[in-house]
């Protein structure tokens, strides 16, 4: 053999035997494990080493909850997600929520009306939506951070009956209200209203005056001295103007005060507009 052939022959065969056999295993893989809003697997996939995260494909509409019908909780993000997005290892990914809460936190103050049209009074009712939403970020003991927006809701409110003309149809003198939230069918309260018929009108002459403010102060004169005072269940209702439930002096002064009011001022007043003064 030509020397020069056969040293090359042995140069080759000399440096084939330092190159290391690649053997092409399987591409590396990772486990992502999702978890719930309970810190409960939901699934576990398999990605390639070194990849893009993509959770487009989790059916996140499972994780949808209605505790009652004023809580709504729905998924709102994912948290512990890879800085780069890329997978280098396996990680745990954790379903992040969003839940509402709709809640009363007053009733309406007037549930005593002494006229039967007009508007529902809702003054003091409170209805508020709360939105917790759990973000990415997490505090000092490495729990994620839930984020708290309070908004009062009850001037969207809406009631049924929509107003006293209907509340007190028919000769009624009371009504059952319930009073809907925005965009509910569901009421988040209901509350019982009275029509006090004819209040102030103790004599039942149709009208408060200087009588019915003196039928008063001798009944409280009676009763003062251990008398009965002969008022009627009835009258004793329309002769109680502060709703105190005493029937003295103080009452009599607010119905002559009323009827001076009522008989000076252009505009038709009712107990209602002078009590709420």
């Amino acid at each position: 053999m030509n020397k020069k052939i056969s040293a090359c022959i042995i140069a080759v065969l000399t440096t084939a035997s330092i190159i290391p056999f690649s053997s092409y295993s399987a591409e590396e893989t990772h486990n992502v494990v999702i978890m719930d809003f309970n810190g409960s697997v939901m699934q576990t996939i398999t990605v390639p080493h070194g990849s893009v995260l993509d959770l487009s494909g989790i059916d996140t509409s499972s994780l949808d909850q209605h505790p009652d019908i004023y809580t709504q909780i729905a998924f709102n993000s994912w948290g512990n997600l890879p800085e780069s997005g890329i997978v280098n290892e396996d990680i745990v990914v954790y379903a992040l929520f969003r839940k509402m809460v709709i809640a009363c936190e007053s009733y309406p103050s007037k549930n005593e009306y002494f006229h039967n049209t007009g508007n529902i009074n809702l003054d003091g009712l409170s209805v508020t939506i709360t939105d917790y939403i759990q973000t990415p970020e997490k505090d000092a003991h490495g729990a994620f951070i839930v984020k708290e927006e309070v908004t009062n809701i009850e001037s969207k409110c809406t009631t049924i009956p929509a107003n006293l003309d209907e509340a007190f149809a028919d000769g009624k003198t009371s009504a059952s209200v319930d009073v809907y939230p925005i965009n509910s069918d569901k009421p988040i309260i209901s509350y019982d209203i009275t029509y006090l018929e004819n209040f102030g009108d103790v004599n039942d002459d149709k009208i408060s005056d200087s009588s019915d403010a003196s039928l008063i102060l001798a009944y409280y004169s009676e009763i003062s001295t251990g008398q009965d005072g002969n008022f009627t269940d009835k009258q004793k209702t329309r002769a109680d103007i502060d709703r105190n439930n005493i029937i003295d002096s103080a009452d009599a002064s607010l119905i002559l005060a009323y009827y001076s009011e009522l008989s000076t001022s252009p505009d038709k007043i009712t107990w209602d507009d002078f009590l709420s003064k």
